[in-house]
Formats: C-alpha cells, structure tokens, sequence
C-alpha cells in the first residue's frame, strides 16, 4: 500500500520527476530515505535470522507505518498521565529519562482521522488510572461528517515524508530555494566563481572590483564572498517558505 504513495519507497526517479533534484523537499526527503535503509542495513549486517526473515520492503513499510504514529511530547509529562513509578521503572530498564527528553507517543487513533489545519477534533492527554487517551470536538459535528484532527504546523515536504500526504487544498506550506546558482545537496564547498553571481546585483560592484582603486571596498566584498561559501551548504539559508 505505502509503495503507490509514499516518497521513501518511490524510485528516485519518481522523486525527481515530482520534487525536482535541487529542491529542498527532494533534498530531505533524501537524508530520510537513506536514514531508515541505513537502519536495515545496521540490522541485517547484526542478525543473519534477521535478514533471512525481513525483506527491506517489508522493513521500511512497517518503519512507515510506526513513523506515521508518533508524535514528540516533548518536557516533563504530569503524573495524571505517566505515574512517578512508571517513570522510574522506565528509567531504570531502558534509562529513559522523561524529565530531559519527553516521550515519542504512539499514537493509533491517528489511524481513524485525516489532518487538516481546520480540524473538528482535537486530541491530547492521558488518564494514567483509566488507561485511555483523550478526544473532543472543536465544534458542531454533523452526523455523518469525517472526524478531522489536526497533526500540527509542519511545512508541506514533513507531511510528506513522515504522513504520506500533503493537503491538496494549498492550505499548506511549501519550501522553494533560493540557491540559484549551485546545488546545497553536495558535500563540497562550491568553487568562487559559483558564488560571484549572487553578488553581481550588489550595490558598486563593477565600480570596485578593481583591488588596485578601491582597496577597501573590494575588501568588503572579498569577506562577503567569503561568507557565502561558508553558508553555500546550509539549507536553512537557502530555503524560503511559502506563503
């Protein structure tokens, strides 16, 4: 079922085709799809029974499937919904410490409900004693209307490598770069010459490229020059949000 959709199992071909290669959607979705493959090969290069056992297709689908459930609860939960000796037990089995790192929640009734940024359900909390998560509308539902909840504020290209989706209403939020004139998915620094074009609209540019008649200028733009090599590779520089 996930391969008809999701961008982890799709070819990168597909990927491309949709994404475009230099887009920063087409770049994370990358980090994500080699991170969990990564994760398979840890397993299977441990466990000769694990690899005789679960194909990566398999894997990666049932990975899918988890991801797709969990949320960061992140701070320090209150005891109606974890007890102080559940804590320690946790603590000390798999030292897990709640006060430090939250929890990743688990969440099946994520199953039943479709996001949406104008949602009708909200969901939260849990009752420690009764054992059970909690649920209510947000407004007047009418009988057979669809039960939304709504997953948070997540740009366009997170939906779709943890969920599978995006709206396609456009109530979402996209990523574009702005990186014109090089490519933020290599490793490598790009050479001087790629750089210069982001400067060529700059203020007195053609005027003091000469180092010879205007020492200081071209001094500044040397450092400017500089500093865009050194922010060449990070994609939060270069990524814009839209709207």
């Amino acid at each position: 079922e996930y391969k008809t959709f999701h961008p982890v199992l799709a070819s990168i071909e597909q990927m491309e085709l949709l994404l475009g290669n230099h887009s920063p959607a087409f770049r994370d979705l990358l980090v994500l799809r080699q991170s969990l493959n990564n994760e398979y090969d840890s397993f299977i290069a441990s466990s000769d029974k694990f690899a005789s056992l679960v194909s990566r297709e398999d894997y990666l689908s049932c990975r899918l499937a988890v991801q797709s459930r969990a949320f960061q609860i992140p701070g320090v939960l209150p005891e109606s919904e974890i007890p102080k000796s559940e804590q320690e037990h946790y603590s000390e089995t798999i030292q897990l410490d709640f006060t430090n790192d939250g929890v990743l929640s688990i969440e099946i009734i994520n199953d039943w409900m479709n996001s949406h940024i104008n949602n009708n359900v909200m969901v939260g909390g849990y009752d420690a004693v009764k054992r059970r998560g909690r649920a209510w509308s947000t407004k007047a539902i009418q009988p057979g209307q669809e039960l939304i909840m709504d997953y948070g504020r997540f740009h366009d290209y997170v939906l779709f490598g943890q969920y599978g989706y995006v709206p396609s209403d456009g109530t979402g939020v996209t990523i574009t770069s702005v990186a014109a004139y090089h490519n933020i998915i290599d490793d490598d620094l790009p050479d001087l010459e790629q750089m210069m074009p982001y400067l060529q609209f700059d203020h007195g540019y053609p005027e003091c490229i000469e180092k010879e008649l205007h020492p200081a200028a071209f001094r500044l733009k040397e450092l400017k020059s500089r500093y865009l090599r050194k922010i060449a590779i990070d994609s939060s520089r270069w990524a814009l949000p839209l709207p």
